[in-house]
């Protein structure tokens, strides 16, 4: 009976929203493209480059928050492919928006519409910026494979 109760609760919490996203996978249409980056703008200050990068996320759609509200979710990261001379300093992510889901008991912190990321950099003059935003996207009734944005900005 012990056995029965956790493999129920597992079930529950961790495996029923896979098994509703993966049986309704097939029936729902998916935008070609889910997230995208807007817009890229930098400045010279004397603490380094700060670099203000703006992502849209498909209408229906979010992405879980860069720290999501349980473990088992796959946050949203960004990482930079420096070049020479260039290195992140720090990262300033929104406040995420709690979201009730379908599929869950408690709300979930997660971005949607157009969410900004702030970036702190070293980085020469006019570099060229390569990145990565790693995220999952998902709407009220599945989720879709983790995926990965490359992005790049010249910085000023």
């Amino acid at each position: 009976m012990r056995t029965c109760k956790i493999m129920c609760k597992t079930f529950s919490k961790y495996l029923a929203p896979l098994a509703l996203a993966l049986g309704l996978a097939a029936q729902s249409p998916v935008p070609k493209t889910v997230v995208k980056l807007l817009s890229a703008r930098s400045w010279k200050t004397a603490a380094g480059v700060r670099l203000l990068l703006r992502f849209q996320i498909a209408p229906g759609y979010h992405v879980n928050a860069h720290h999501p509200s349980f473990d088992y979710l796959i946050p949203t990261a960004v990482k930079l492919l420096p070049a020479k001379g260039e290195r992140l300093l720090k990262q300033q992510w929104p406040r995420p928006e709690q979201k009730k889901l379908s599929f869950m008991n408690a709300p979930l912190a997660v971005y949607s519409g157009v969410f900004p990321l702030r970036l702190l950099l070293r980085a020469p003059r006019g570099a060229v910026l390569r990145g990565e935003l790693d995220y999952q996207a998902c709407n009220d009734r599945l989720c879709l494979r983790p995926a990965r944005l490359n992005f790049h900005a010249r910085l000023k």
